[in-house]
């Protein structure tokens, strides 16, 4: 993604015209677009904030670095860990989303991407609690208890 190389609408427009606008609203695909304007990635990144209890939307430079690992010193180093972990997901699950669209004629909606987020999310976060690395993790939020 940071390299430029998704094959998004604005990159591929040259051989594939007919893939120049989002396959949900419409507009110009760009990096920027597909990873936090587009309306299925401000849905997962409204629900990744509301997952995380994050004081303020999730911004272009976070979409795109996540968080560092080691928190903060007033969050912990566990909670940096659970948001590069859920970054990754939701990640995947704009990626994958796009693709079920793009490539397999599958379109989505906000509801669909928020519940697949989300899913994505629980079972992400339930194979980390039986690896090696559950002890980074914490006490997991409510809404990732299984």
């Amino acid at each position: 993604m940071i390299m430029n190389a998704l094959p998004l609408g604005t990159r591929i427009f040259r051989f594939a015209p007919e893939s120049l606008l989002c396959h949900a609203c419409s507009t110009p695909q760009n990096l920027r677009h597909f990873i936090h304007t587009c309306p299925l990635a401000q849905q997962v990144w409204s629900d990744f904030r509301a997952v995380f209890s994050l004081p303020q939307p999730v911004s272009l430079s976070q979409a795109l670095f996540s968080w560092p690992a080691g928190g903060s010193r007033f969050l912990g180093r566990e909670y940096g860990y659970r948001l590069q972990a859920g970054h990754a997901v939701a990640l995947h699950t704009l990626w994958i989303t796009h693709c079920d669209a793009v490539y397999g004629d599958t379109p989505s909606s906000r509801l669909i991407i928020s519940r697949r987020f989300h899913f994505f999310l629980r079972q992400h976060f339930r194979s980390l609690a039986h690896s090696r690395f559950a002890s980074r993790l914490g006490t997991l939020p409510p809404s990732l208890t299984f």
